[in-house]
């Protein structure tokens, strides 16, 4: 990995890329001659990600300024860098970094760029991206654009169905060193049994893993990577017997269950998310809660979780003064 990257990330807007612009020829190509114009000369990874500190905040900005086609192609450097070199999103060198110590930073970071994919819509007279606003506020011509846009979600669900549609059709011609295009996520590192641990190493495994990897749209593998690192914010809590960690991040791993289905990542992490409930309703037990106090709780405070936990932490303090 070459070049040194300046903290003054903000200078990149002065000479920023432009996106393909859509008119009538775009509407007259194929999906995926449109995506072979849209990255011809781009690439976020060399103008971006290699040269500055990311932020989740500038990628936004940035993505504003973008065809959802090259979109497309700076989620697939990004989870990419997160996969294979995850250091060089905070550090020049890998020497003396520690993964553990960024999880929470890496998964608000995540977090900032699925807000912004699920409130952008693409524009398609100029087949560029904005943001949804507050439809109390908008103009004739921002309803106007509003009725005639779709949301770049939608734009990701199509491309995924016409990429799987590819992927079966050169299956078959698939070469070897193609397969390891994509490095697999992140498994959950961690000494002691927890959510999501994997028993074996074996090449085999990670090269099927790789593999299936491959079979999704970037968009998948996304919150793939975004499953991933939540997970093990999960298992950290439950270790430290944490339960409002071990509970908020069990939430968050339902909505991005949510955004997973459909995929091949479905099963596996539908399974991962089964023992995450089960180790929580263990870790409960362990600490004193049964269900019949877990069900009283929840009907006093409802969906307010934070406070649900706070009542129950209270209710095993005050079993252990009064036994």
């Amino acid at each position: 990995m070459s070049g040194m990257k300046s903290i003054f990330f903000l200078a990149i807007f002065s000479y920023f890329f432009s996106a393909i612009s859509g008119e009538c020829f775009l509407d007259n190509v194929s999906v995926p001659e449109r995506n072979m114009l849209a990255r011809q000369d781009f690439s976020f990874y060399r103008d971006y990600l290699e040269k500055y500190f990311p932020k989740a905040l500038v990628m936004q900005d940035m993505f504003l300024q973008m065809a959802p086609e090259q979109i497309e192609q700076s989620l697939e450097d990004l989870v990419t860098l997160f996969a294979k070199e995850p250091w060089f999103y905070f550090v020049n060198k890998p020497e003396g970094f520690k993964l553990g110590h960024y999880w929470e930073f890496i998964v608000d970071q995540l977090s900032i760029i699925n807000s912004f994919l699920n409130k952008a819509r693409i524009n398609p007279l100029e087949n560029k991206v904005f943001l949804l606003k507050d439809s109390f506020f908008l103009s004739s011509e921002e309803k106007l654009l509003m009725s005639i846009s779709k949301p770049l979600l939608d734009y990701f669900k199509e491309q995924s169905n016409v990429y799987g549609a590819q992927k079966n059709m050169h299956d078959d011609f698939v070469q070897a060193d193609e397969q390891a295009m994509f490095m697999a996520l992140f498994d959950i590192s961690s000494q002691d049994k927890t959510c999501g641990e994997d028993s074996g190493d074996e090449d085999t495994d990670e090269q099927q893993k790789d593999y299936e990897m491959r079979q999704d749209h970037v968009i998948f593998r996304f919150y793939a990577l975004c499953f991933d690192y939540l997970i093990k914010l999960f298992n950290e809590g439950i270790m430290f017997k944490d339960t409002i960690m071990a509970n908020k991040y069990q939430a968050e791993l339902n909505y991005v269950m949510g955004k997973l289905r459909g995929s091949s990542f479905e099963s596996d992490y539908q399974e991962a998310l089964k023992t995450c409930r089960e180790l929580y309703q263990l870790l409960e037990l362990h600490l004193g809660v049964d269900k019949d106090e877990e069900e009283f709780i929840n009907m006093l405070f409802g969906d307010d979780q934070e406070a649900s936990e706070e009542a129950k932490a209270l209710m095993r303090e005050s079993r252990s003064l009064f036994g």
